[in-house]
């Protein structure tokens, strides 16, 4: 795993607590750090978010030396949103995703 991800991952976990707070709406839980590697992927980390009574697996894998944040709803096969991740910060942007999401098609 590249130090890099390594570090974003263990700040986003550092800061787990300050999500949240900031995202009230929004349970996090089932935080799993354990390291999968698939073939051309590496996933670094998944938890669950739940949010308007949906269930949101969010898995951050590393492929081809970039790191994404991948959503699926009630654990699909698949994904409804890929995003780039460059800093523990983009991680805000998942909970954004995921209402934009339910505004707009009715996703929950």
């Amino acid at each position: 795993m590249n130090l890099e991800f390594k570090k974003i991952i263990n700040t986003f976990i550092s800061n787990l607590d300050s999500f949240k707070n900031t995202y009230k709406d929004y349970s996090i839980n089932d935080v799993d750090t354990n390291i999968i590697d698939q073939q051309f992927k590496i996933i670094l980390l998944q938890f669950n978010i739940l949010y308007k009574k949906a269930k949101y697996n969010i898995k951050i894998i590393q492929t081809n030396l970039k790191l994404y944040s991948y959503i699926y709803k009630n654990n699909s096969t698949h994904n409804i949103s890929i995003d780039r991740i460059y800093s523990a910060f983009d991680f805000s942007r998942i909970f954004y995703i995921i209402n934009e999401l339910n505004e707009k098609g009715g996703l929950c």
